[in-house]
């Protein structure tokens, strides 16, 4: 976990010199990706959560050190109603296309009994 944090600080490092150096140029505005961890306990969860709308997709990514269950999901009425749903699993990636306007959410549970680090990335972009 260390070597992650120690990799993790230093893709952070190199973002700021890359940014300050395109801030120094005059370049054009870099958009970066939210990259992000977390850190799951027995029977805990993770959300994130971004407005989307027609028009609009997500692009993500994740890995983890053990297996979760994973979704997309938005809040409707006090209801979650799950766009997409995979469970147990340790990876994934995709473009999440919305048929709405909703703050959609990315989220995460550990049903395991093992502590479990996860890191994910996800980006709203423009629809071709």
């Amino acid at each position: 976990m260390f070597n992650q944090i120690r990799i993790l600080k230093s893709m952070q490092t190199a973002f700021l010199l890359l940014a300050a150096a395109s801030l120094a140029c005059g370049c054009a505005a870099i958009k970066p990706k939210s990259q992000k961890t977390a850190v799951l306990g027995h029977l805990s969860a993770h959300e994130d959560c971004a407005e989307l709308g027609p028009g609009q997709y997500m692009s993500y990514s994740w890995k983890s050190s053990g297996p979760l269950d994973f979704n997309i999901h938005h809040h409707e009425g006090g209801q979650i109603i799950e766009a997409v749903s995979k469970t147990g699993i340790s990876s994934g990636s995709g473009n999440f296309y919305p048929k709405e306007k909703q703050y959609y959410c990315l989220m995460w549970t550990n049903k395991g009994m093992d502590e479990v680090d996860l890191f994910y990335n996800y980006k709203v972009e423009k629809a071709p």
